[in-house]
């Protein structure tokens, strides 16, 4: 039961609820906007390799990110996210430090401890560039958006498969649901990485709108994936139900 989450589970949940909050409210309120959001946009000037799939004939495409261009709603993205990723900056550290201690109980090899070291510096820099992300429009600044959003996601998901990898040993018999939680986390990040190159590759050869359904869909397979992280935080005297 969720009462009985300590208080780094419960960030977890927030964080990801806040994720998803922030992605879909400003969604809806570009969407339903209007004004220069619906008008032509032309941003080939800013990356010219792309010639005209930069130029967005029918205003804002339905892309994540596309919510950070125009108030009211680039603020409630700006703020939403900006506490994501403050949010992952800290469970980074609170989950780098308690797989340490569990490691104090379990026998571990280096790959073990490399993995859980450089999943800390992973998800830091991940939550970091996340914050500058947030307020960094894409209509302005194109390159650097696209620079940080790869990051950010390559960032978060590296984080999910550092973390997996490194805690192979200590959540070997923990499930979700009947699910080894282990081969699910490599089962959310194998959607998540595949949709990211499917989102640049439809981005290129077919539509805006099908890159966006990517996105969206590498989204919602990531945060499922640092979902799994609960058990990180669980306590065993607890059975589950």
């Amino acid at each position: 039961m969720f009462e009985n989450y300590d208080r780094r589970t419960k960030i977890l949940f927030s964080m990801v609820e806040i994720t998803f909050l922030t992605a879909i409210v400003s969604q809806i309120m570009m969407q339903l906007g209007g004004g220069a959001r619906d008008e032509l946009m032309d941003l080939s000037d800013q990356l010219i390799v792309f010639g005209k799939a930069v130029i967005f004939e029918n205003g804002l495409p339905p892309y994540i990110s596309s919510a950070g261009v125009f108030a009211p709603e680039s603020i409630v993205f700006g703020i939403g996210f900006s506490l994501v990723g403050m949010s992952i900056i800290w469970l980074s550290k609170e989950i780098w430090k308690e797989t340490c201690n569990q490691f104090q109980e379990k026998y571990t090899t280096n790959l073990h401890l490399r993995t859980n070291n450089i999943g800390l510096i992973s998800g830091m820099i991940g939550g970091i560039v996340l914050v500058f992300l947030a307020w960094t429009p894409m209509n302005t600044q194109l390159v650097t958006h696209l620079v940080m959003a790869t990051i950010v996601f390559l960032g978060s998901i590296l984080w999910t498969i550092l973390v997996t990898v490194s805690r192979t040993i200590l959540d070997a018999d923990k499930q979700w649901r009947g699910y080894n939680i282990i081969r699910l986390r490599w089962t959310l990040m194998s959607v998540a990485f595949i949709s990211l190159q499917l989102s640049i590759i439809s981005f290129v050869l077919i539509s805006t709108t099908v890159s966006a359904a990517f996105e969206w869909l590498l989204l919602i397979s990531l945060n499922c994936g640092l979902l799994t992280f609960y058990t990180v935080f669980e306590n065993p005297n607890i059975e589950e139900e």
